[in-house]
């Protein structure tokens, strides 16, 4: 079958805008805002975090991640691994943020597109994941673990580490 006129024009003219929004810091960014107001949104809505909000969380966190390395010149990663799009936009992530951002990547994943994950360990490695973030050990006697929520991803919390990252992307692009 021969291909329609204007085809190959239209074809073309998709490849330009595809490439002026992968190099689009602002796109980027905006995404990532789009997706932080989403999380909000279930955050008002919900008592507890719940799984929507992290999955949420972590795509925003994301996003401007790979708006960072867009503003640095460089084309964005596909993937959802936060520490290391962080080390690939050269955005410093404290230590004691790593955690956090292990456990929203892993709500990315088993959150939104797998409700469940694939194997049974990775079922368990979120779950020691999510207990040893979301968690503090409450001391007791004997052998048995206690555990009471600490608030480490509530939305004050979240706040602050999209802040320090948009503060960052800002800098990053005035230069």
């Amino acid at each position: 079958m021969a291909d329609a006129p204007g085809d190959s024009h239209r074809e073309k003219l998709f490849a330009e805008e595809h490439e002026r929004l992968i190099a689009s810091d602002l796109w980027w960014r905006e995404k990532g805002s789009d997706l932080r107001s989403a999380a909000e949104a279930v955050w008002e809505s919900w008592e507890l975090q719940r799984p929507p909000y992290l999955m949420l969380c972590g795509m925003s966190l994301e996003s401007l991640y790979k708006a960072i390395a867009v503003a640095r010149g460089k084309r964005p990663r596909y993937h959802h691994k936060l520490v290391e799009l962080a080390a690939y936009a050269e955005f410093p992530v404290a230590e004691s943020d790593r955690g956090a951002l292990r456990l929203l990547t892993a709500a990315i994943y088993w959150n939104g597109k797998y409700p469940v994950p694939k194997e049974s360990g990775d079922l368990a490695e979120y779950g020691d994941l999510f207990h040893s973030v979301m968690s503090d050990v409450v001391p007791s006697s004997g052998s048995l673990r206690v555990l009471r929520p600490n608030n480490a991803l509530d939305w004050e919390h979240f706040c602050r580490l999209w802040s320090v990252a948009e503060r960052f992307f800002w800098k990053t692009r005035a230069r």
